[in-house]
């Protein structure tokens, strides 16, 4: 006999009219139980060993079928209704819509098309296409008698994004190598309502906020004087980066063309090697007096110039592809930072070990990426007001007046560039105040 908490119901057929408060106070004595909704013949609620699932029970052509939609704390009643609906309306044409999984693509045929509908261009869709190879991968071990979408389980995606966890993955690390499964999952249940389940919601664990990380300006000093001595084709690079707040691509691929040394300005555009992250990143802004230096070495001293007009390339004249660039900055910031070891060779000669290196740690600990934050901290603290640095590094406003109405003016943002030409003078502070708390 079933006991239902604070529910009437016609104990003889077992019908009820299933709502949500229905369901998450629906408890049954027996093993297995079922309960039938009133207003959708053949819709169900199920409890079986305590998990309580949707499903749908039909004939098509005297043949009786059944669906199973899923647990109640993944598929929504009223997902699990609207696929009941579209199941039994098919069936009344007589559509046998459980009758052969085979119309359901395979896994790497519903990523793929996935993909190709994305809007990314065409190095995030490499970039994609590499967790796409990596998930049917993890798929293959994990589960192997997984073909196609009908195939998939909730449970299957929930313990990928826990192995990503233990392995202490970030958020957004995990975020992004879900994104085209998702949206290949939400794709392949609409146009297979009835093999595909609902993509479930998988709850992704935020890790603890961490501080951010950021170069001191007698740090930058050093390595901007570092760079222009040992590295010059990085130094007008670097320099766009903490003294201009650029993306290390948006300078890496700023060409001769997006460069006004007349007016002081750069123009942040797609290219055909890179395209900005955001709309707002689009964007043209006047330089501090050492930027623009910078960049006028690069542009009259540079000895080679790409067909396309990009001011910086490898040391064989060609552009920067993204992981070679991040390869060599990392070899870059550790050379800067290391100590010079002197030592004794085996015949008595001395020998310096790292003779180039500036001695500060921090400079190979903190990746080159962040020379954007040095910019933010450092113009903020000389004074640059939080809506002119927005426009300045090309963010989207957080309230309704600087996202619609509030535009940043080009007085304010030369008023940046102004402020950042006295970067140098906080160093001495800097230093004062790091040997205050030493000293303490």
């Amino acid at each position: 006999m079933t006991a239902l908490t604070g529910h009437k119901s016609d104990k003889k057929t077992r019908k009820v009219r299933l709502t949500l408060e229905y369901v998450k106070r629906f408890r049954s004595d027996e093993t297995d139980v079922s309960v039938w909704d009133k207003s959708l013949p053949g819709f169900y609620l199920r409890s079986r060993d305590g998990r309580k699932t949707y499903g749908i029970m039909y004939r098509v052509n005297g043949t009786l079928r059944r669906k199973v939609f899923g647990r109640t704390d993944i598929v929504t009643l009223d997902a699990a209704r609207r696929s009941a609906k579209q199941i039994l309306g098919k069936a009344a044409a007589g559509k046998d819509v459980v009758g052969d999984r085979r119309s359901v693509p395979e896994i790497r045929y519903g990523l793929d098309a996935a993909l190709k509908l994305s809007r990314c261009n065409e190095r995030t869709q490499a970039d994609h296409q590499i967790w796409i190879n990596y998930f049917i991968r993890w798929l293959g071990e994990r589960h192997p008698r997984v073909r196609r979408w009908s195939d998939m389980r909730p449970s299957m995606l929930e313990a990928f994004v826990r192995e990503h966890e233990k392995a202490g993955k970030s958020f957004d690390t995990i975020r992004i190598r879900l994104q085209i499964v998702k949206m290949a999952w939400r794709r392949q249940h609409r146009d297979c309502p009835e093999f595909v389940l609902p993509l479930p919601e998988v709850r992704i664990r935020r890790q603890q906020r961490r501080e951010i990380q950021c170069l001191e300006s007698a740090e930058v000093s050093i390595l901007l004087d570092w760079l222009k001595a040992h590295r010059p084709n990085l130094w007008p690079m670097a320099c766009l980066q903490a003294l201009a707040g650029l993306r290390m691509y948006e300078a890496a691929y700023l060409r001769a063309e997006d460069v006004d040394l007349k007016a002081g300005t750069i123009t942040i555009t797609e290219t055909p090697y890179h395209k900005p992250k955001t709309e707002q990143s689009h964007r043209t802004i006047p330089l501090c007096s050492e930027a623009l230096a910078a960049l006028e070495f690069i542009m009259t001293k540079g000895k080679v110039r790409a067909a396309a007009g990009e001011l910086f390339h490898d040391a064989k004249g060609n552009i920067w592809k993204p992981n070679a660039l991040s390869r060599y900055w990392q070899r870059t910031l550790r050379a800067a930072g290391a100590a010079p070891v002197r030592m004794i060779r085996k015949d008595g000669k001395p020998l310096t070990v790292d003779s180039q290196g500036a001695g500060v740690s921090r400079l190979s600990e903190i990746p080159a990426r962040k020379l954007r934050a040095f910019f933010a901290t450092t113009a903020s603290r000389l004074g640059a007001s939080d809506h002119a640095l927005r426009g300045y590094l090309g963010h989207a406003g957080d309230t309704m007046l600087s996202q619609h109405y509030r535009a940043v003016a080009e007085e304010e943002l030369r008023g940046v560039a102004f402020l950042m030409n006295d970067w140098r003078s906080l160093i001495s502070g800097d230093q004062c105040k790091k040997e205050g708390v030493e000293g303490g």
